[in-house]
């Protein structure tokens, strides 16, 4: 149904939320997508972190992402996801990333995405906390 693996979504739904100041304490998140301890105590995730990862997502993948947003913003009903995903890659381009960024309350937006789907991502992005 994804291209998008849902630990690399979950991945991304956490940092979202970190930097939307959901997630207090953050821990640094590793490239693999494990948590790691910050030893000094403070979120070590930032918009450019987000931004370099969304940059390297291949089109499948950032197209999952943008039709995710629009299911969970309630643009799109998960009915049509097939279309939705069309959609995406019809408009997707390589600064996709600006308007990803651009989005407020981009993680919860695809966490309802995923949910939408069948999908749920909640414990993976718990446990990276």
């Amino acid at each position: 149904m994804l291209a998008l693996p849902l630990d690399k979504l979950a991945f991304i739904i956490g940092i979202a939320k970190a930097i939307d100041g959901e997630i207090p304490g953050s821990q640094r998140l590793t490239e693999d997508w494990e948590a790691e301890p910050d030893p000094w105590q403070q979120p070590a995730l930032s918009c450019d972190e987000l931004q370099g990862l969304i940059d390297t997502l291949p089109q499948e993948e950032l197209a999952d992402l943008l039709a995710l947003v629009w299911l969970g913003r309630g643009d799109v009903p998960s009915s049509d996801w097939r279309a939705a995903r069309s959609d995406a890659h019809r408009v997707l381009s390589r600064s996709e990333w600006r308007y990803l960024m651009g989005t407020s309350m981009l993680g919860d937006f695809l966490e309802e995405g995923a949910e939408a789907l069948g999908l749920s991502v909640e414990e993976t992005v718990v446990a990276l906390h």
